[in-house]
Parts: C-alpha cells; sequence; structure tokens
C-alpha cells in the first residue's frame, strides 16, 4: 500500500538526518549509515562538519540531499533494517511529489509517495509471475502509480530519444494488465539504445503490487526506419536471481490490437526463443533479435481489417511491447 508523507513546515527535511525519525516512526524503516560525509560551513572560519552516510540503494544517492532538494519527480529506494539495523526487512521506494496547489496551510512544504516493497517476491523466492516491459519510476516522474490509461510522456535520458518515448498502459482489471511503449524517430542517426525496467506481479498497473525485476531491458535499434531491434535483460543486482520461461516481443509499427502475447508473434519474429525447456537462468541475457513483419493482415476490435506498413511513420514511431512468465523463481531486487 501507498503512503504519502509531508514535511511538516518549509525545510523540515532540509537538516543531514531530518528524515530518519519519520521513517523509523511510520515505516519502521532504520538505515545503515556507509561511514560519513563533510560538508562546508557557513561561517567564516570555514571549518567543514562531518555528519552520517545514508545511501539509497543505488549505493551513489546521499539521502541527505535527496530530501533537502525535493525535487519533484525524483525517485529512491532505501534500504531499511530492523532496529538493531542487523537485518534487512523491506525496502521503500520514495517519490517527490508536487505540493498539492490546494495545500494552503504549507504552499512550500515537500511531499513524498513512499511505497513499501517486500525484500522478497516471497518465502523461499518462489513465483509464477507475469512481468511486462515497464518504465521506471524516474520515467514515469510525477505519473507513477497512476490509475489515467492516458498515454504518457515518459522522461527519458538516453541520449537520442528525448521526449519522444511514450507509454500506454492498459485497461487496468483484476486478471490483466500490461501496456505498450511507443517510440518516435531517434532525432541521433545510427544505433541507438533505450534503457527500460521490467515489473513482475504488478497488477493493475500498480508497482507496489510487485516487484521490478532486476535492472531492466535494453533496446537497440539496430535498423529504426524498418522494425529491427536488438533486446537485452540486463544483469541482475549482486544477490538476486531469476528464471525466465517465456518471452514475447511485439516490435512493428501499429499499435497492438491487442496484448495477448501469443499473437505477438504474427507481428515480430524473435530469435532465439525462450520456452519452458529453454529458460533464461543467467544474466545479462541476449541479445534477442526482433523485427518487424512486412505484410501482415489483421482484424481491429470494430471488424475492420488492416495491413501493417513496411516501414515507419514518422508521426507515429514505432511500437514495442515486451511479456515475460517467471514460471520458476524470481528474487527481486528494487529499482
Amino acid at each position: 500500500m501507498n503512503h504519502a508523507i509531508s514535511s511538516l513546515r518549509p525545510g523540515a527535511f532540509d537538516s543531514p538526518g531530518s528524515y530518519l525519525p519519520a521513517l523509523s516512526g511510520v515505516y519502521g524503516c532504520y538505515l545503515r549509515s556507509s561511514g560519513t560525509y563533510n560538508t562546508s560551513s557557513n561561517s567564516s572560519s570555514g571549518a567543514s562538519s562531518s555528519y552520517p552516510l545514508y545511501l539509497a540503494y543505488d549505493g551513489a544517492t546521499n539521502l541527505d540531499t535527496f530530501f533537502a532538494a525535493a525535487t519533484p519527480g525524483a525517485v529512491a529506494a532505501l534500504p531499511c533494517y530492523d532496529a538493531a539495523r542487523a537485518n534487512l526487512t523491506q525496502y521503500l521506494l520514495v517519490t517527490v511529489l508536487p505540493t498539492p496547489p490546494d495545500k494552503y496551510a504549507c504552499l512550500t512544504c515537500a511531499f513524498y509517495n513512499v511505497a513499501p516493497l517486500a525484500t522478497t517476491a516471497s518465502a523461499g523466492c518462489d513465483c509464477n509471475d507475469t512481468a511486462w516491459g515497464f518504465p521506471t519510476p524516474d520515467q514515469f516522474g510525477a505519473a507513477y502509480d497512476s490509475t489515467s490509461t492516458a498515454e504518457v510522456r515518459l522522461n527519458v535520458t538516453d541520449p537520442g530519444f528525448g521526449n519522444g518515448v511514450f507509454w500506454s498502459p492498459r485497461q487496468q482489471t483484476a486478471s490483466a494488465w500490461g501496456g505498450y511503449f511507443r517510440i518516435a524517430p531517434p532525432t541521433a542517426p545510427g544505433v541507438v539504445t533505450l534503457n527500460l525496467a521490467v515489473c513482475a506481479g504488478c497488477g493493475q498497473n500498480q508497482p507496489a503490487k510487485g516487484y521490478y525485476l532486476g535492472n531492466g531491458f535494453t533496446i537497440t535499434f539496430t535498423n529504426y526506419t524498418e522494425g529491427y531491434g536488438s533486446i537485452t535483460i540486463k544483469a541482475l543486482p549482486s544477490g538476486a536471481s531469476a528464471e525466465v520461461d517465456r518471452l514475447q516481443v511485439y516490435l512493428t509499427f501499429v499499435a497492438p490490437p491487442n496484448l495477448n502475447p501469443g499473437q505477438f508473434q504474427t507481428f515480430t519474429t524473435t530469435s532465439p526463443t525462450v520456452t519452458p525447456t529453454s529458460p533464461l537462468t543467467a544474466f545479462p541475457a541476449g541479445p534477442f533479435t526482433a523485427a518487424a513483419r512486412d505484410n501482415v493482415t489483421y482484424t481491429s476490435s470494430t471488424g475492420a481489417t488492416y495491413t501493417v506498413p513496411s516501414s515507419v511513420d514518422p508521426g507515429q514511431g514505432v511500437f514495442l511491447a515486451l511479456h515475460l512468465d517467471l514460471m520458476g523463481q524470481a528474487c527481486p531486487a528494487p529499482y
């Protein structure tokens, strides 16, 4: 379940470690320090001060800086321990939210969305989960965990893609979820690579109901115009493992008529194939080549018949969906 917290007054989390009581008191989340760091003093003496260093899961983000800056859309995963700082108990995925315009009591307070995540998918890491290619929390920005089914423009920083990557979530039901990407023509010439995530068990497109699997995947467009790509499932973090029993890719020049992974092969050829008798257990895995099929005819939900174009329409871009079956096990690490 997600929660929202806010600073009780402007700048309440500006001081080093000032957010720690909120994390421990509300979520039972105790952070381990990773040594200390120094900051310059404001005094005329120029002396520096030393503070405990609390890092996010990525091992690089200083949480003092993260909470003090309170930049809307910024995301950090927090590893939480018990009160003795001996055992990892959970993760908190914290997203900075824009200050609601109707919060007249404090229009300059910082607001955060907090999503608790389990350290594993289930006891013993045994799962039978569906997973989809999915935007990262940073790419979602303020749209993270939204229940809207409207197309979302993603915050993509990969060179050549700019503001030209979009996510269309599936109509949310209790038994079906997922979505697809629309990728406008890259602005950089030649071969370009896009980094995306994989979300497993994220029913109704809610990451808090599942988990981000490892470090996601990349697609490198070897010939964007003709719909040729190369996909790699990225290396998992230390201590994480997974077994992927099926991988299905949709890559072509029209939006998916439906999101039935069994029909993806009608539109896209993918090689090599992943099956329960030939699963993926070592990561990084790939590359898997994906190519849009030519002259595919299909019937829409209205009964009309269409033929897929043989090359990209620059005004639309290419459409990508990635589906995986985790039929063996998956021990996730937070994004």
